[in-house]
Protein backbone atom coordinates (compact mmCIF):
# COMPACT_ATOMS: atom_id res chain seq x y z
CA UNK A 1 0.00 0.00 0.00
CA UNK A 2 1.45 3.14 -0.58
CA UNK A 3 0.10 7.13 -0.70
CA UNK A 4 3.13 9.03 -2.56
CA UNK A 5 2.95 13.01 -3.06
CA UNK A 6 4.38 15.54 -4.55
CA UNK A 7 3.85 19.29 -4.15
CA UNK A 8 4.04 22.58 -6.15
CA UNK A 9 4.25 26.11 -4.53
CA UNK A 10 1.64 28.35 -6.46
CA UNK A 11 2.64 32.20 -5.46
CA UNK A 12 0.83 32.16 -2.24
CA UNK A 13 -0.30 28.89 -2.39
CA UNK A 14 0.76 25.00 -2.15
CA UNK A 15 -1.00 22.55 -3.83
CA UNK A 16 -0.32 18.62 -2.49
CA UNK A 17 -1.07 16.05 -5.15
CA UNK A 18 -1.31 12.26 -4.05
CA UNK A 19 -1.70 8.88 -5.92
CA UNK A 20 -3.06 5.89 -3.82
CA UNK A 21 -1.27 2.68 -4.98
CA UNK A 22 -3.51 -0.42 -3.84
CA UNK A 23 -1.12 -3.33 -3.65
CA UNK A 24 -3.28 -5.39 -1.51
CA UNK A 25 -6.15 -7.99 -2.49
CA UNK A 26 -8.46 -5.91 -1.00
CA UNK A 27 -10.59 -2.90 -2.15
CA UNK A 28 -9.69 0.53 -0.92
CA UNK A 29 -12.84 2.21 0.05
CA UNK A 30 -11.86 5.48 1.72
CA UNK A 31 -8.67 7.02 3.24
CA UNK A 32 -7.73 9.66 6.02
CA UNK A 33 -4.73 12.08 5.57
CA UNK A 34 -3.48 12.79 8.40
CA UNK A 35 -4.70 9.90 10.67
CA UNK A 36 -2.05 7.95 12.73
CA UNK A 37 -4.69 6.35 15.36
CA UNK A 38 -3.20 9.53 17.91
CA UNK A 39 -5.28 11.15 20.19
CA UNK A 40 -4.83 13.97 17.54
CA UNK A 41 -5.06 14.02 13.64
CA UNK A 42 -1.84 15.81 12.09
CA UNK A 43 -2.50 18.19 9.76
CA UNK A 44 -2.36 21.75 11.11
CA UNK A 45 -2.97 23.88 8.05
CA UNK A 46 -6.72 23.70 6.63
CA UNK A 47 -7.52 23.80 2.99
CA UNK A 48 -8.67 26.52 1.21
CA UNK A 49 -12.27 27.89 1.82
CA UNK A 50 -12.97 25.58 4.35
CA UNK A 51 -14.77 26.48 7.45
CA UNK A 52 -16.67 25.23 10.29
CA UNK A 53 -20.26 26.01 8.99
CA UNK A 54 -19.91 25.42 5.10
CA UNK A 55 -17.48 22.63 5.14
CA UNK A 56 -15.24 21.67 2.35
CA UNK A 57 -14.41 23.40 -0.78
CA UNK A 58 -13.65 22.47 -4.18
CA UNK A 59 -11.13 25.05 -3.91
CA UNK A 60 -9.33 23.73 -1.16
CA UNK A 61 -9.51 20.12 -2.10
CA UNK A 62 -10.97 19.83 -5.80
CA UNK A 63 -13.49 17.24 -6.77
CA UNK A 64 -12.79 13.68 -7.26
CA UNK A 65 -14.57 11.61 -9.78
CA UNK A 66 -16.37 8.56 -7.82
CA UNK A 67 -15.13 9.80 -3.78
CA UNK A 68 -16.30 12.27 -1.94
CA UNK A 69 -14.01 14.21 1.04
CA UNK A 70 -14.82 15.80 4.36
CA UNK A 71 -12.95 16.99 7.39
CA UNK A 72 -12.37 15.16 10.27
CA UNK A 73 -11.82 16.99 13.75
CA UNK A 74 -11.68 16.10 17.40
CA UNK A 75 -12.96 18.08 20.34
CA UNK A 76 -11.10 21.59 20.60
CA UNK A 77 -8.36 20.37 18.75
CA UNK A 78 -6.64 22.61 16.08
CA UNK A 79 -5.34 19.56 13.82
CA UNK A 80 -7.76 17.92 11.03
CA UNK A 81 -7.97 14.67 9.29
CA UNK A 82 -8.58 14.78 5.46
CA UNK A 83 -10.93 12.15 4.69
CA UNK A 84 -12.15 10.60 1.17
CA UNK A 85 -14.51 7.91 0.86
CA UNK A 86 -15.31 5.73 -2.54
CA UNK A 87 -19.12 6.93 -3.34
CA UNK A 88 -19.94 3.26 -4.53
CA UNK A 89 -18.61 -0.09 -4.53
CA UNK A 90 -17.86 0.08 -8.07
CA UNK A 91 -15.71 3.35 -7.26
CA UNK A 92 -13.66 1.42 -4.81
CA UNK A 93 -9.96 1.10 -5.84
CA UNK A 94 -9.40 -2.39 -6.96
CA UNK A 95 -6.53 -4.89 -6.51
CA UNK A 96 -2.92 -3.63 -8.14
CA UNK A 97 -4.65 -0.24 -9.45
CA UNK A 98 -4.02 3.23 -8.64
CA UNK A 99 -6.17 6.80 -8.68
CA UNK A 100 -3.55 9.93 -9.13
CA UNK A 101 -6.36 13.02 -8.79
CA UNK A 102 -6.24 13.64 -5.07
CA UNK A 103 -4.95 17.20 -4.29
CA UNK A 104 -5.37 19.82 -1.22
CA UNK A 105 -4.55 23.05 -1.70
CA UNK A 106 -3.34 25.29 1.46
CA UNK A 107 -1.97 28.93 2.17
CA UNK A 108 1.21 27.91 4.25
CA UNK A 109 3.62 25.22 4.19
CA UNK A 110 2.64 22.13 6.46
CA UNK A 111 4.65 19.38 6.16
CA UNK A 112 2.68 16.76 7.68
CA UNK A 113 0.86 16.73 4.43
CA UNK A 114 3.74 15.15 3.33
CA UNK A 115 5.49 13.75 6.58
CA UNK A 116 2.40 12.59 7.59
CA UNK A 117 0.54 9.48 8.11
CA UNK A 118 -2.80 8.07 6.55
CA UNK A 119 -5.38 5.57 7.45
CA UNK A 120 -6.35 2.97 4.76
CA UNK A 121 -9.86 1.57 4.96
CA UNK A 122 -11.32 -1.56 2.51
CA UNK A 123 -14.13 -3.61 1.94
CA UNK A 124 -13.10 -6.35 4.47
CA UNK A 125 -10.30 -6.79 7.34
CA UNK A 126 -8.93 -4.04 9.49
CA UNK A 127 -7.81 -0.80 8.15
CA UNK A 128 -4.09 0.19 7.77
CA UNK A 129 -2.04 2.69 8.88
CA UNK A 130 1.01 3.55 6.55
CA UNK A 131 3.28 6.61 6.14
CA UNK A 132 3.26 8.81 3.43
CA UNK A 133 5.86 8.89 1.00
CA UNK A 134 7.28 10.98 -1.64
CA UNK A 135 6.69 10.59 -5.27
CA UNK A 136 9.02 13.58 -5.23
CA UNK A 137 12.57 12.80 -3.78
CA UNK A 138 14.97 15.14 -5.98
CA UNK A 139 15.96 18.94 -4.77
CA UNK A 140 16.07 21.44 -6.89
CA UNK A 141 18.96 22.76 -9.41
CA UNK A 142 19.47 26.21 -10.07
CA UNK A 143 22.32 28.96 -11.30
CA UNK A 144 23.26 32.10 -10.14
CA UNK A 145 24.44 35.23 -11.86
CA UNK A 146 25.27 38.59 -10.65
CA UNK A 147 25.28 41.72 -12.31
CA UNK A 148 27.61 43.19 -12.66
CA UNK A 149 29.53 40.52 -12.35
CA UNK A 150 32.59 42.22 -10.06
CA UNK A 151 32.45 44.70 -7.65
CA UNK A 152 34.48 48.51 -8.03
CA UNK A 153 36.83 49.04 -5.17
CA UNK A 154 35.56 52.40 -5.20
CA UNK A 155 34.65 52.84 -1.54
CA UNK A 156 30.91 52.87 -2.27
CA UNK A 157 28.09 50.91 -2.37
CA UNK A 158 27.87 48.78 -5.20
CA UNK A 159 24.46 47.85 -6.32
CA UNK A 160 24.15 43.90 -7.19
CA UNK A 161 21.40 42.43 -8.58
CA UNK A 162 20.95 38.41 -8.81
CA UNK A 163 19.46 36.95 -11.80
CA UNK A 164 18.18 32.60 -10.43
CA UNK A 165 17.37 30.60 -12.54
CA UNK A 166 15.62 26.79 -11.13
CA UNK A 167 14.70 23.62 -12.41
CA UNK A 168 12.56 20.85 -10.23
CA UNK A 169 11.28 17.83 -11.38
CA UNK A 170 7.66 18.54 -10.06
CA UNK A 171 7.58 21.99 -8.70
CA UNK A 172 8.19 24.81 -11.01
CA UNK A 173 8.52 27.36 -8.61
CA UNK A 174 10.67 26.37 -5.47
CA UNK A 175 11.67 28.90 -2.87
CA UNK A 176 14.22 30.85 -3.25
CA UNK A 177 15.72 32.05 -0.37
CA UNK A 178 19.10 33.98 0.23
CA UNK A 179 20.76 32.63 3.26
CA UNK A 180 24.14 34.38 3.93
CA UNK A 181 26.44 37.21 2.51
CA UNK A 182 30.09 36.56 3.80
CA UNK A 183 33.32 37.62 2.84
CA UNK A 184 37.06 36.59 3.01
CA UNK A 185 37.81 39.13 5.78
CA UNK A 186 35.68 40.16 8.72
CA UNK A 187 32.72 42.38 7.56
CA UNK A 188 31.23 45.32 9.19
CA UNK A 189 27.98 46.96 9.29
CA UNK A 190 28.41 49.11 6.29
CA UNK A 191 29.76 46.14 4.06
CA UNK A 192 26.01 45.01 3.16
CA UNK A 193 23.03 47.14 2.52
CA UNK A 194 19.25 46.37 2.01
CA UNK A 195 20.35 42.57 2.69
CA UNK A 196 16.91 40.60 3.74
CA UNK A 197 17.88 37.10 4.70
CA UNK A 198 15.96 34.06 4.74
CA UNK A 199 13.99 36.14 1.67
CA UNK A 200 14.25 35.76 -1.88
CA UNK A 201 15.94 38.99 -2.21
CA UNK A 202 18.13 39.29 -5.50
CA UNK A 203 19.22 43.08 -5.09
CA UNK A 204 21.45 44.15 -2.56
CA UNK A 205 24.19 46.51 -1.75
CA UNK A 206 27.91 45.90 -1.10
CA UNK A 207 30.55 47.71 -0.01
CA UNK A 208 33.64 48.48 -2.99
CA UNK A 209 35.92 47.97 -0.64
CA UNK A 210 39.61 49.81 -1.47
CA UNK A 211 42.27 48.08 -0.09
CA UNK A 212 44.36 51.42 -0.72
CA UNK A 213 47.83 50.19 -1.79
CA UNK A 214 47.54 46.61 0.15
CA UNK A 215 48.23 43.93 -2.63
CA UNK A 216 48.36 40.54 -1.17
CA UNK A 217 44.67 40.63 -0.44
CA UNK A 218 41.67 41.20 -1.78
CA UNK A 219 38.22 41.30 -0.79
CA UNK A 220 35.68 38.15 -2.29
CA UNK A 221 32.13 38.49 -0.98
CA UNK A 222 30.73 34.90 -0.88
CA UNK A 223 27.12 35.21 -1.38
CA UNK A 224 25.19 32.07 -0.57
CA UNK A 225 21.12 30.98 -1.71
CA UNK A 226 18.97 28.10 -0.84
CA UNK A 227 16.54 26.20 -3.35
CA UNK A 228 13.85 24.53 -1.88
CA UNK A 229 10.35 22.56 -3.48
CA UNK A 230 7.10 22.03 -1.84
CA UNK A 231 7.90 18.92 -0.10
CA UNK A 232 11.30 19.95 1.48
CA UNK A 233 13.64 18.76 -0.61
CA UNK A 234 16.51 21.61 -0.58
CA UNK A 235 19.90 22.63 -2.55
CA UNK A 236 22.42 25.39 -1.73
CA UNK A 237 24.65 27.14 -4.19
CA UNK A 238 27.15 29.64 -3.21
CA UNK A 239 28.37 32.37 -6.04
CA UNK A 240 31.69 34.37 -5.42
CA UNK A 241 32.07 38.48 -6.33
CA UNK A 242 35.68 39.58 -6.38
CA UNK A 243 36.62 42.74 -7.75
CA UNK A 244 36.89 44.35 -10.66
CA UNK A 245 40.72 44.74 -10.35
CA UNK A 246 41.03 41.05 -9.94
CA UNK A 247 40.39 39.63 -12.94
CA UNK A 248 42.33 42.00 -16.05
CA UNK A 249 41.33 40.97 -19.41
CA UNK A 250 42.61 42.50 -22.91
CA UNK A 251 41.21 44.82 -25.52
CA UNK A 252 43.68 45.30 -28.05
CA UNK A 253 46.21 43.95 -26.52
CA UNK A 254 45.96 46.16 -23.53
CA UNK A 255 44.88 45.75 -20.10
CA UNK A 256 41.32 46.93 -20.33
CA UNK A 257 38.79 46.72 -17.37
CA UNK A 258 35.85 47.80 -19.57
CA UNK A 259 35.26 44.38 -20.65
CA UNK A 260 34.36 43.03 -17.38
CA UNK A 261 31.35 44.88 -16.62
Amino acid sequence: MKLLVYGQNLGSKIEYYYTLRNNSDRNITSFTLGDSDQLEYELFELPLGWTSYSGLSHEGVPLVDGWNSKVFLQGESKYIGIHWRAIGSDDALKPGAELENFSIIIENRDPAYYQGNAKIYFDKGLPLIIPIELADILPPTFEIALSPRFYRPNDLLNPINVIITSNDDYDPNPVIKLEAITANEPLNDRDIFNADYGEEDREFQLLGYNQKGIKNLKRVYFINYSAEDAVGNSSTKTVELHSIQEIPCTNKGKPSVICND
